[in-house]
C-alpha cells in the first residue's frame, strides 16, 4: 500500500496505534489557539464539535463537542474503539489501554 504508520504499531483499520492515530490539523483564529495537542478526537466527533462552534446542539448524535480538549486535554476520558464486523476493539484511558480479542 506504500503507507506506513511507523513508530506505531498496527495499520488502518486495526485498534493499535497505527490504526487509531492519524494526524490533523485545526485552523481558526480566534476559536482555536495556536499550539499541539494529544488528545483523542474520534471522527464521530466532528459533527457535534462543528455544531458546538455554531452555538447548535443536535440530541443523539454518536461523538461529543471536544473543543475544551483543545485547551485542556484530558487523559481521564475513556474512550472506545470497536469494529463491529471485525468483532475487536479497545478501550484507552490516559496511557493505557485494553485491546480485545487480539485487536483485528
Amino acid at each position: 500500500t506504500g503507507a506506513s504508520a511507523f513508530p506505531f504499531r498496527g495499520a488502518k483499520r486495526t485498534v493499535f496505534e497505527g490504526g487509531i492515530r492519524t494526524p490533523s490539523f485545526i485552523y481558526a483564529p480566534g476559536i482555536v489557539a495556536p499550539g499541539e495537542t494529544n488528545a483523542v478526537t474520534r471522527i464521530v466527533d466532528v459533527g457535534p464539535t462543528l455544531l458546538g462552534l455554531v452555538g447548535a446542539t443536535v440530541r443523539g448524535l454518536d461523538g461529543r463537542d471536544v473543543r475544551s480538549d483543545w485547551e485542556r486535554p484530558s487523559n481521564e476520558d475513556l474512550v472506545l474503539f470497536y469494529d463491529k464486523a471485525a468483532r475487536c476493539g479497545a478501550a484507552v484511558r490516559g496511557q493505557y489501554k485494553y485491546v480485545l480479542n487480539g485487536g483485528c
